[in-house]
């Protein structure tokens, strides 16, 4: 720890703050009038270093960076603040090629604080040199107890995946997520677009409540692929991620997915599974029924299944279309594969 600091007066002038440590350092410098009405200005450096000084942890990655914060704080009744930053980290590159290699952001924060509650104005942050632009507004209150409520709405444009380019992987171009409640008893809504490479641009709106350890989702509304699809049910994290959903959907064009498949579907199954700790992946899937035309061809499907890490089991399959009957089931893993079926075709072609 070296700190050189001196007081002129009211003005407090921070010469040089330095914190090292094994894992990285800090070094801070900036100046402030102690004052009602107190002036901010401060400046950061950071590095971040994994392991030991001089013995960096094998594939470790330094990163470094700066802060600089400038505003005002009002230390009146009400604990009123003002202040705007800019902050850039380098070396992320090396840890995903798919980050750039220095990224910045800037953004305000505004708010105040009130007895035992704070308002939070607005809270922005906007990705330099990507479309990526984010803001909170939240009320919290009863901040002194153990379960402070919330009251919450992120809001977003430009998401995507990479930060960069014109073609992202997966990105919305806009959306909010509203958050209400606490830790013991939550309320969330969802509005948002989901666009990518190989995704079909979608809305989205859904409605949540939910808890430390799971959360019920009453319904995910998405308009994609010219039709409609819902999905509701619980998901849970604790003691293990486990799932219980149902999915509906209607007026479903394939076309628009995969080139030359024309189609109108319609579609109603369930799942349930969850990640078990030593089996991996279980899950049970039944398709109710996929119904409709694909390439001008009456098609009725449904179908049973169960997943126990790569091993597929096929309890059964019915698919009819236009007269003629297909019956499956069987069992397919990495290094097997045991498929028994009957074709009943009296109207080929």
């Amino acid at each position: 720890l070296d700190l050189a600091a001196r007081l002129e007066n009211n003005t407090l002038r921070l010469q040089r703050l330095n914190v090292g440590a094994p894992q990285g350092s800090l070094s801070l410098t900036g100046d402030t009038t102690l004052e009602t009405l107190m002036p901010l200005q401060l400046q950061a450096n950071w590095a971040l270093q994994p392991g030991s000084p001089g013995h960096a942890a094998p594939g470790a990655v330094a990163l470094t960076g700066e802060i600089a914060l400038q505003g005002n704080i009002n230390w009146g009744e009400a604990v009123v603040f003002e202040l705007d930053y800019q902050a850039s980290a380098d070396g992320l590159g090396e840890i995903d090629p798919q980050l750039p290699p220095r990224l910045a952001a800037t953004g305000q924060l505004r708010g105040a604080q009130t007895g035992d509650a704070i308002t939070l104005e607005r809270l922005a942050l906007a990705l330099t040199d990507t479309p990526v632009e984010l803001v909170l507004l939240a009320q919290l209150s009863q901040i002194s107890t153990t379960t402070p409520l919330v009251d919450a709405t992120l809001q977003w444009s430009g998401l995507q995946w990479p930060l960069t380019g014109d073609e992202p992987d997966i990105g919305s171009s806009a959306g909010s997520l509203k958050l209400a409640g606490n830790a013991a008893r939550y309320d969330l809504e969802l509005i948002a677009t989901l666009e990518g490479k190989d995704i079909p641009a979608s809305q989205w709106q859904g409605h949540a409540s939910g808890d430390a350890d799971h959360v019920a989702l009453q319904q995910l509304d998405g308009r994609l692929l010219g039709g409609e699809l819902r999905v509701s049910g619980p998901l849970e994290w604790n003691p293990v991620v486990r799932w219980k959903l149902q999915v509906e959907g209607n007026g479903l064009d394939p076309e628009q997915l995969i080139p030359d498949l024309p189609g109108q579907l319609a579609v109603a199954l369930h799942t349930s599974g969850q990640l078990h700790p030593q089996k991996g992946l279980l899950a049970a899937v039944e398709l109710e029924q996929l119904t409709g035309t694909l390439l001008e061809y009456d098609v009725s499907l449904n179908a049973r299944a169960d997943l126990e890490g790569e091993a597929l089991q096929v309890q059964s399959l019915e698919l009819q279309s236009s007269g003629n009957q297909l019956h499956a089931s069987g069992s397919a893993a990495p290094d097997a594969v045991a498929i028994q079926w009957q074709l009943d075709a009296p109207k080929p072609g």
